[in-house]
């Protein structure tokens, strides 16, 4: 009679007949208070070689440290830079200003010039009618009322209107400027040189002179 299966020996199913479980291989446990190679090596190089780990931190720090004051010196010299930009623009709009307001000052200037040149020339052309209207009233021929007194008057009118403003008048300072003499006379009632008479009456336009008036000087007696 055959014996029994033997413990251990495989049956129809392929597993041993005792139960016993296939075990898988495990690691085995490292000891307390040991790395594994790789973990020792990334603890070593995190730290400089032949320098402890505490001046590695402090050498981090104050690169760190440097960095930040580069970063601030440099964000300073931009603002700087900036408002340096910013004067120079203001500057540059402050002289384009005052050029501008020059030029149309200028320009203004002159077409207040211009204007007074044309109606200067227009107005001497008036001015020998204006002179025979004057020795006219003297001699006593525009009389108020008359036809030729309206016609003076309108006439006088049209050259106020231009602007033409009249002087001279005896007893007036002498200003050689503006007067021009065609006679002087001692007179032992003047201490400065005046106009005696006027012999023809001068223009101007604004401050621009369109006629001398003619007139005779009275000068203190010696």
């Amino acid at each position: 009679m055959a014996d029994n299966n033997v413990a251990g020996t495989p049956n129809e199913s392929g597993l041993p007949d005792d139960g016993a479980q296939p075990t898988s291989q495990q690691p085995e446990a490292q000891p307390n208070g040991q790395q594994t190679e790789g973990a020792q090596g990334a603890d070593t190089a995190s730290a400089a070689p032949g320098r402890p780990a505490g001046e590695a931190d402090q050498a981090a720090g104050e690169h760190d440290q440097a960095d930040a004051g580069a970063s601030a010196e440099g964000a300073a010299a931009d603002a700087d830079g900036e408002a340096s930009r910013e004067d120079k623009l203001l500057d540059e709009l402050q002289r384009l200003a005052a050029e501008y307001k020059n030029y149309r000052q200028r320009t203004e200037a002159q077409q207040i010039r211009d204007r007074e040149r044309a109606v200067g020339d227009a107005a001497k052309r008036l001015f020998p009618i204006f002179d025979d209207l004057d020795r006219a009233e003297k001699a006593g021929d525009l009389a108020e009322g008359t036809a030729f007194a309206t016609i003076a008057s309108k006439l006088r009118a049209v050259g106020e209107g231009l602007g033409i403003e009249r002087f001279g008048a005896k007893g007036e300072p002498f200003d050689p400027n503006q007067h021009e003499a065609v006679l002087q006379q001692p007179s032992p009632d003047v201490d400065a040189l005046v106009i005696g008479e006027v012999v023809e009456p001068g223009y101007k336009l604004g401050d621009t002179l369109l006629r001398a008036a003619k007139v005779v000087v009275l000068a203190p007696a010696e």
